[in-house]
């Protein structure tokens, strides 16, 4: 079952009524007076599992823009690919699972935007460090078909959305950047199997997932390792 958006739409309006109260006692600065106003950000651990587990792994560049001494946008991009520990799984066991004759086809983007709370109005060298709060969006859609039936459009696709209000710490060391976050949201987490011309809901008990995949609650939990440019 599909679950209704007015939840994603309650969600948006609470975080942004947020923003202006922080944004009032924010110290802008021009950009032009920071000098690390782009990292490239990306989490090498996402090679072994990636967001929708455990079927994939993901290859992820973010980009983070900073606006000033205490805000920062970031935008990232992800080509979703067969996992890694699907592979291992599959090469381990006699005879293997027939995983190497299966299709899997995907991607993710990420949004977010950061108010930084406590970032040092003295460091004018430096992008804004230290927590901030912002809200971030994700979407990842992936297709998993077997190699013959894929040209008679029969496949699978999984699509996992989810909004969050996120919480988080960025630490400065030189050039480098390390990001950390936690945050509570809403998701849509859904699969359709598509047969030809035949289109339906895969229901969550036969994904075999538990309570939490239906559920409309997101725990979002991650870091990343950027450098200035």
């Amino acid at each position: 079952m599909i679950i209704s958006h007015r939840a994603f739409y309650l969600f948006l309006l609470l975080s942004w009524v947020l923003s202006p109260r922080i944004l009032a006692q924010a110290d802008f600065t021009p950009p032009e007076k920071v000098q690390d106003q782009f990292i490239l950000k990306t989490n090498p651990f996402n090679l072994i599992a990636g967001p929708i587990f455990p079927f994939v792994s993901e290859a992820r560049i973010t980009g983070e823009v900073v606006h000033g001494l205490k805000q920062s946008s970031q935008l990232s991009a992800s080509y979703l690919f067969k996992g890694v520990l699907l592979s291992m799984v599959d090469n381990s066991t006699p005879g293997g699972l027939g995983i190497d004759e299966l299709i899997f086809e995907g991607f993710r983007i990420q949004a977010a935007h950061r108010i930084f709370l406590m970032s040092s109005t003295k460091s004018k060298m430096k992008a804004p460090v230290g927590l901030y709060i912002g809200p971030h969006a994700s979407y990842s859609s992936l297709k998993i078909a077997d190699r013959y039936f894929n040209q008679f459009q029969s496949y699978f696709r999984a699509t996992y959305f989810n909004v969050n209000l996120l919480v988080g710490y960025q630490l400065n060391l030189g050039r480098a950047y390390f990001d950390f976050n936690f945050g509570l949201g809403y998701k849509n987490n859904y699969w359709i199997e598509q047969l030809a011309t035949q289109r339906r809901v895969v229901p969550p008990d036969e994904l075999g997932y538990g309570p939490y995949f239906s559920s409309p609650l997101k725990v979002q939990c991650g870091f990343e390792l950027g450098y200035a440019f």
